[in-house]
């Protein structure tokens, strides 16, 4: 419901019902790797396979696309004036159908996601009563999320256990030209992948890796944040970053807050 109402902004029960049964269906059938192997894509019907995966992506692809349509319609913030530039968009790659594509990754991507990292979050900040101090004396009295997401060791926090416990533990890039890297040569179309829990456990950029420290992202030193990579690097970051690690924070604030965990 967060990341629905996140992206597409207000929308009724009957709808957030509607595009969570959807999705979980998607989810269910999507869920068998082998149905990637191009080989056994063929749609064969509403009961082979790949028909029903294609089936499932295209009843979310409808809500998700009769959403944008709404929002274009209306102008209604947060979804509208993008939804609007992109139906009036000659270019193909900003226009209506490649918002639709990057709004299924923030949907799909962006609720499990999050709950996982909140989830470690959660239990390193309440098995350490000096952290959960200090974090709490740092959001006690900020209500306003815009000040929320600004405090600096509520963001320390978040990034140290994006560091320890990274979401995505691989990145995979397609090389558009050679590489030569530690006595090998890459050929372009080759595919990469740059393990990220081994990025962040680097002892030259994180002394102490294995320790929970969120001090490390206050030090002033550039290079924990330099180097920690938990929404990737380059050109191609993560779309909902920052959507991402300010919901975290904002859970967290209310949490520690207002509850104990044990």
């Amino acid at each position: 419901e967060v990341i629905l109402r996140s992206v597409l902004g207000p929308i009724g029960q009957e709808e957030l019902h509607r595009f969570a049964g959807a999705y979980a269906a998607l989810q269910s059938r999507a869920s068998f790797l082998l149905h990637f192997v191009p080989a056994l894509q063929w749609d064969l019907g509403p009961w082979s396979p790949w028909g029903r995966i294609r089936r499932a992506r295209a009843a979310v692809d409808r809500i998700i696309a009769d959403a944008i349509a709404r929002a274009a319609a209306s102008g209604d913030e947060p979804l509208g004036p993008i939804a609007r530039e992109a139906s009036e968009a000659s270019d193909p790659a900003v226009g209506t159908e490649a918002l639709r594509h990057q709004v299924f990754t923030l949907l799909s991507a962006g609720h499990a996601s999050t709950a996982q990292a909140l989830a470690w979050a959660t239990w390193h900040v309440f098995s350490d009563r000096a952290v959960l101090a200090r974090l709490r004396g740092e959001v006690d009295g900020t209500d306003e999320p815009g000040r929320l997401v600004r405090l600096d060791y509520l963001d320390a926090v978040c990034r140290e256990v994006l560091r320890l416990h990274p979401i995505g533990p691989v990145i995979g890039r397609k090389l558009a030209l050679p590489l030569e890297i530690s006595g090998w040569t890459l050929a372009p179309g080759t595919v990469v992948g740059l393990s990220v829990g081994l990025a962040h456990t680097d002892p030259q950029a994180f002394p102490d890796a294995g320790r929970f420290q969120p001090e490390r992202f206050l030090s002033g030193d550039r290079t924990p944040q330099d180097r920690a990579i938990p929404f990737g690097g380059g050109v191609r970051h993560c779309l909902g970053a920052n959507l991402g690690l300010a919901e975290m924070k904002l859970a967290l604030a209310e949490l520690v807050r207002d509850w104990d965990v044990r």
